[in-house]
């Protein structure tokens, strides 16, 4: 807070209590945001460079939910890691991939008509809310261009298993491919254990 209240004349609005979990705090920053585009960006994260925004941007007559490529820390003295965004080709896209909160933009009229996160999901609310989003029939754009740098240590990499397991749950709500489910959870599962273990994060 004393950070915070250091930039208190470039900050517009802040709240800082309780919530009920990540769900409820981006909800939190749903409800007092004024734009017609928003984006979410974690504590540890910071955007690769002033144009990042400006890259989403300029495609946001066209498409509704834009994002690009997330840079991401490794162990001290090891190399980056990078996430490439891909654009959704169809269902089994959901059973593979995740869209990167981080390095993406949403309009409001997504929020507006399929609601908030879903504050149930502790870990995958973000992948829940993008794939809503695909079942009413929104528009996404992936770009290939590095939008931002992530810090380590966020719960994804603490309870990993959790949200692969809402990623399922997930998949099961909006019936994405029933019979390919389990094994692409199992192929995700090695890849994210292995991703985990090598220590990138």
């Amino acid at each position: 807070m004393d950070i915070i209240r250091k930039y208190g004349n470039k900050i517009s609005y802040l709240l800082s209590e309780k919530d009920a979990g990540i769900s409820d705090a981006f909800n939190k920053g749903f409800l007092a945001s004024k734009g017609g585009w928003i984006a979410f960006l974690n504590a540890g994260d910071v955007y690769y460079d002033s144009e990042s925004i400006n890259s989403l941007m300029q495609y946001s007559n066209q498409y509704d939910i834009i994002y690009g490529n997330l840079k991401g820390v490794r162990k001290k003295d090891s190399k980056p890691k990078y996430y490439h965004a891909e654009d959704i080709s169809g269902d089994v896209y959901w059973l593979k991939n995740a869209i990167p909160h981080q390095s993406c933009v949403t309009s409001r009229k997504v929020f507006e008509k399929i609601g908030l996160f879903d504050k149930d999901m502790k870990f995958a609310m973000d992948y829940e809310h993008f794939l809503r989003a695909y079942r009413q029939g929104f528009k996404f754009k992936a770009i290939d261009k590095v939008i931002t740098n992530i810090g380590g240590g966020g719960v994804s990499a603490k309870f990993w298993k959790k949200q692969l397991a809402e990623f399922m749950l997930a998949q099961k709500r909006y019936n994405i491919l029933p019979l390919l489910r389990h094994f692409y959870y199992c192929e995700r599962f090695l890849r994210t254990y292995m991703y985990y273990k090598l220590g990138y994060f």
